[in-house]
């Protein structure tokens, strides 16, 4: 089936308080869910891992996208590509405690949420 577009990818989603990990103050404000786009060109034949996400959001930004199994030689159908993703809070902002899958919210392809780090 080569040519066929693989959509379903699995995510796995870090969560940053930036650069500095001060205590958070009273003007800090928190965030408890992100909504991020995910697009896919990998297909089945393909050598590479092209993997966009995005957020339209002011409060945090994505930082970092990593295909965490991509193959040695090339996707071959049934693979289900992986993905990490690091999100970083913008100053005055600050990921809530406990942030869990539920609190993440996918559009574009056909993608899940497997784990959330902070």
């Amino acid at each position: 089936m080569t040519g066929r577009k693989m959509t379903a990818l699995a995510l796995a989603v870090c969560l940053a308080a930036g650069a500095a990990f001060s205590a958070y103050g009273e003007d800090e404000e928190k965030i408890s869910s992100v909504t991020l786009r995910v697009e896919s060109e990998i297909e089945v034949g393909d050598s590479g891992s092209d993997v966009e996400v995005t957020t339209t959001s002011d409060k945090y930004e994505v930082d970092d996208v990593e295909v965490t199994n991509e193959p040695d030689d090339e996707w071959e159908d049934g693979d289900n590509p992986k993905i990490r993703v690091t999100l970083v809070a913008e100053d005055g902002y600050y990921f809530k405690s406990g942030f869990s899958k539920s609190d993440v919210t996918l559009r574009g392809d056909d993608a899940t949420v497997s784990s959330v780090s902070r």
